[in-house]
């Protein structure tokens, strides 16, 4: 589980779907570099995306967050070491429920007391955003004369 370093920071991710209506919803957030300093991590350092979530919210106790992950981050290149941005995209849905059983969380379903009525997001952000990491990293389509070559020795058997 991360840990926030500095909670207050993080105030602007704070949803309060206890004044919201039946029916959907819809917010944006940006996010940077600075948004990733708020947890122990180093895997992203720069980045620049937009996160758009909607917020379904079907009955008094139950919602579907829909999250949508566009942008990009930098990455050392996993040939050359290099940096590159790389995007980041990708769609994400949890639902939330209200009910007596707070302490069932899975990875699709967050349940809240009953008489919760805000949920800060930022944690789901955070970790949509690392599911989001390209997995191959590499710019050797960018014919970088340092993964070109490194991509001739791999292929010519060293």
């Amino acid at each position: 589980m991360l840990k926030f370093q500095e909670v207050t920071h993080l105030q602007e991710f704070n949803i309060n779907f206890g004044r919201l209506k039946l029916g959907k919803h819809e917010f944006q957030f940006k996010v940077d570099g600075e948004f990733f300093k708020e947890f122990e991590q180093d895997l992203i350092d720069k980045c620049n995306t937009t996160v758009d979530l909607i917020i379904d919210k079907t009955r008094l106790n139950l919602m579907k967050f829909s999250f949508k992950i566009s942008g990009s981050a930098d990455f050392p290149c996993d040939r050359c070491l290099e940096q590159k941005s790389y995007p980041l995209q990708g769609g994400f849905d949890v639902l939330v429920k209200l009910n007596e059983d707070e302490g069932a969380n899975n990875d699709e379903i967050i349940f809240l007391s009953p008489d919760a009525y805000e949920y800060n997001v930022s944690e789901l952000i955070y970790d949509f955003h690392i599911l989001s990491i390209p997995f191959k990293k590499d710019c050797v389509h960018e014919n970088h004369p340092t993964c070109l070559k490194i991509e001739e020795l791999i292929e010519g058997g060293f």
